[in-house]
Parts: structure tokens; C-alpha cells; sequence
């Protein structure tokens, strides 16, 4: 319990801080979301990568992580047989110290294990992806998902060079990181909670079983209170424009009533 108080604490710090690009915004503008999905489609002319493989897993990633909200280090965990194709979701586990993984930094889950729901064209990614793997050698000498060309277990420092390759290559996607990716995610589950009508404490109810976070974690709150405060700005700008449109009109009639001799 208190270690993972402490997990999420960390978060806490860690959402709060500048990530993937030397900037405090931890989001994407949607032009930014669909140029990332644009350079990165397999079949893409601007994606950088020239391995069909390498192309496909480098989709894969940016789709599962947009997609799920999961962590990079989650994601570097999965095993093949975590990936329940028939069920549609991922099975995320905490394997802290797993023997069969030779990773010099072995990625795991940081909060609770949970299931990471995909939709039908995120499954049909991960199976595409699978049937890629098969003819890797290595890659079927050992149970990790996600791997690299030569079929070793990908590494955390692989993942974030990838993104660090897509900055620089494609400013338009922004500061984009799995992190960024992570918060992205939150971003748009709140856009969407707000769209539907759910109710708050519904919303950090499956917040917090998606994201992995205890019942009495802070997170959801975090963002819901991040979400209330743009709301408000916006509710106080929209305040701020019927003022000042009044004000114009004002300014328009006393300018006209001075031409006519009227003021």
C-alpha cells in the first residue's frame, strides 16, 4: 500500500513536470495528434523508417500508447500471451526483478495491473504486428511483445529515441513523448467524459481503473481539476467577449451620434 502511494506520487510530480521537448505544454493541438498519426502510418511516403518491421512496431507503439493511455515501461512489459486478441484488451502485469528479462533497465508497470481495452482496428495493429514478429528468430526464443529488428526485447532508451527522431524530423507533431502521450490520453478522456454528460465521480471512477491508480489516489482529481479550470477560463473569455461586443456597439452608436450632431 504504501509503495504504491508512493508510485503514484511520483506520477503526481512526473505529470506535472515539462516532458519530450523542452516545453510545460503536456498535450498535443489536434493538428499535432494527426501529423504524428500521418508520419507514422506504416504505409506513409514521410515516415521516416525504412523497415517494413520496424515501421509497423513504431505504429503499433504510437497507436497502443495514444490509444490505451498506458505507460512506456507498461508497454515494454507485455508478454505476447498478454495480448488477448479474442477478448480485445491488453493484460497489464507488475514483473518486478523477472529473471527472463536481460534488459539492463527492466521496464514494469508502475501502478496496479488492470486491463488496457483496444478496439477492433487497434487488435487487428497488434495482430498484423504479431504475424511480424513470428520471423524474427530471436524474438520467438523469449515471450515479450515488443521488440526490435533483431528480435531482442526493445528498450526503454529505443522507445525515446524514436520519439526524439519524430521531433526533430516533424516539428509539427510537437512535444510529443510517451509521456506526452499518457497525458494526451487523459486530455481526450475528459473531452470525452464532458461530451457524454458523465457524471465526475463516475469519471474518476474509470479514470482510475484505466490509468491503474488506487481508490484513494489523487490523480483523477488532478485532472479533473485541470479540466474545471479550462472550462472556467473559457466560460470567463466567452463572459469577456459579450462584454465587449456591447461595449463595441456602444462605441459604434455614440461615434454615429456625434456624426449626426446628436451626442
Amino acid at each position: 500500500e504504501y509503495g504504491l502511494r508512493l508510485l503514484e506520487m511520483i506520477e503526481h510530480i512526473e505529470e506535472r513536470s515539462p516532458s519530450g521537448g523542452d516545453t510545460s505544454r503536456m498535450s498535443l493541438e489536434p493538428s499535432q495528434v494527426a501529423k504524428l498519426l500521418e508520419v507514422t502510418a506504416p504505409n506513409s511516403a514521410l515516415n521516416p523508417w525504412t523497415d517494413p518491421f520496424v515501421r509497423l512496431r513504431n505504429s503499433l507503439i504510437v497507436r497502443w500508447l495514444l490509444g490505451t493511455g498506458m505507460r512506456r515501461g507498461e508497454l515494454l512489459g507485455l508478454h505476447v500471451r498478454d495480448f488477448n486478441r479474442g477478448k480485445a484488451y491488453c493484460e497489464i502485469k507488475r514483473r518486478h526483478d523477472d529473471k527472463r528479462d536481460n534488459r539492463r533497465r527492466q521496464p514494469n508497470a508502475k501502478t496496479l495491473e488492470r486491463l488496457a481495452p483496444l478496439d477492433e482496428q487497434l487488435v487487428r495493429l497488434g495482430e498484423d504486428y504479431l504475424k511480424a514478429r513470428r520471423d524474427l528468430e530471436v524474438a520467438r526464443k523469449h515471450g515479450f511483445l515488443i521488440v526490435a529488428d533483431d528480435g531482442v526485447p526493445l528498450s526503454e532508451n529505443s522507445i525515446s529515441a524514436m520519439f526524439a527522431l519524430l521531433r526533430d524530423k516533424f516539428p509539427g507533431v510537437g512535444p510529443v513523448s510517451a509521456h506526452v502521450l499518457r497525458h494526451q490520453w487523459n486530455e481526450d478522456f475528459s473531452a470525452y467524459a464532458d461530451s457524454i454528460g458523465m457524471d465526475p465521480d463516475e469519471e474518476a471512477r474509470e479514470r482510475s481503473w484505466l490509468m491503474g491508480w488506487g481508490p484513494a489516489s489523487k490523480m483523477p482529481s488532478h485532472y479533473l481539476k485541470r479540466r474545471t479550470k479550462e472550462k472556467a477560463d473559457e466560460h470567463v473569455k466567452a463572459m469577456q467577449r459579450r462584454l465587449m461586443k456591447h461595449a463595441d456597439e456602444i462605441g459604434y452608436r455614440i461615434g454615429a451620434e456625434r456624426k449626426t450632431g446628436e451626442f
